[in-house]
């Protein structure tokens, strides 16, 4: 079970970093450094949103307002470990910061997956009905609370998190490391980059129908952002290098 648990949730994330490892055309981050700051900085990043979570009121509702505030939350922990990292980055561009804040993106949420994985395992059984199980260690017991069902629901879990993982985390940061690398500061630029990521956060997190549809929008939308970013960049590029 943590095998399936972890591996599960590492899967997707670990294909995306390697991805923006490959866009950096640079190759001046090493792959060592890269999964330093996956695993660093998703943890770093963890540690940062369950602080905020402690000093701002309740968000664990899910309407407009408990949405924004988790958006503001984790979006917040995760750009203050990116940005630290981009600030100790030399000669930090657009690529660099794709990478440094998609390797933070990618790291928090394989923590966060495993961690609601593990909640709908937990959550699969009431805790009395658990307690049950295990004062009545024979087979009947474990057919009689549905045990077996507890691994199905976090294996669907982690399916579902996986796929759309792509679009999560994984490219919110990563566009909000982006655009500090490319301005150097926190500015009315950086600032509409990262409302973006803050909107697709709070909308993601809210409960409205047509969930399915709307969770595909977002993640069409978070990489229209990131691709037009690129393309943005490769031609600032040739117009430098371009005679004059």
């Amino acid at each position: 079970m943590p095998a399936a648990m972890i591996t599960g949730s590492l899967l997707m994330p670990f294909t995306i970093l390697t991805m923006y490892f490959e866009l950096n055309v640079y190759k001046d981050i090493s792959f060592y450094t890269t999964i330093l700051y996956f695993a660093l900085g998703g943890a770093l990043s963890i540690l940062a949103t369950l602080f905020l979570y402690e000093i701002i009121p309740d968000a664990d509702d899910f309407n407009l307002l408990g949405a924004m505030l988790v958006s503001i939350i984790e979006e917040t922990g995760k750009a203050a470990v990116a940005i630290a990292i981009i600030k100790r980055t030399k000669n930090a561009t657009f690529l660099h910061g794709l990478l440094i804040g998609g390797a933070v993106g990618c790291g928090f949420a394989v923590f966060e997956s495993a961690g609601y994985a593990f909640n709908v395992y937990l959550n699969a059984h009431d805790w009395n009905q658990r307690l049950d199980m295990y004062n009545n260690l024979v087979s009947s017991s474990y057919q009689r609370y549905d045990y077996a069902n507890s691994l199905q629901e976090m294996n669907l879990n982690i399916f579902i998190r996986s796929i759309l993982s792509f679009g999560g985390h994984t490219a919110w940061t990563a566009i909000t490391g982006s655009y500090f690398a490319k301005e150097k500061k926190i500015n009315i630029n950086f600032l509409n980059f990262f409302g973006i990521c803050f909107a697709l956060h709070a909308i993601w997190d809210t409960t409205t129908a047509g969930t399915w549809v709307k969770l595909a929008f977002l993640c069409i939308a978070a990489w229209y952002v990131i691709l037009k970013q690129i393309s943005v960049f490769i031609t600032e590029q040739n117009k430098a290098k371009a005679p004059v």
